[in-house]
C-alpha cells in the first residue's frame, strides 16, 4: 500500500487537484457510502491510498488501521 499525493492522484487521472478533490473524490465516496461508514469516525473525508495494482484503497486518516480495499482502479474515474 502507498499514500500518493493529492498531485500524483489528480495526474494519474489527468486533472488539477482541485478538480480531482472537488468533482471525483466526491464520486468517490459516494460510490463507497455504505463501505466507509464501517470504518470512518469522526471525519468523512478518507484517505485514498493505491495497490500495487493502482487499486483504491480508502483509508481512516485518524487510523490507519481501519481501511477498505475497493479493489477497483483509480482509473475507473478517469474521464475519456
Amino acid at each position: 500500500m502507498r499514500k500518493p499525493t493529492k498531485a500524483e492522484l489528480a495526474e494519474m487521472l489527468n486533472v488539477t487537484e482541485e478538480v480531482f478533490h472537488r468533482d471525483i473524490k466526491p464520486y468517490i465516496k459516494r460510490d463507497f457510502r455504505k463501505e466507509l461508514s464501517n470504518i470512518m469516525d469522526k471525519t468523512t473525508n478518507p484517505d485514498i491510498w493505491l495497490d500495487e495494482q493502482d487499486n483504491m484503497i480508502l483509508v481512516n486518516p485518524q487510523n490507519v488501521n481501519r481501511y477498505y480495499q475497493t479493489n477497483l482502479s483509480i482509473y475507473s474515474y478517469k474521464e475519456e
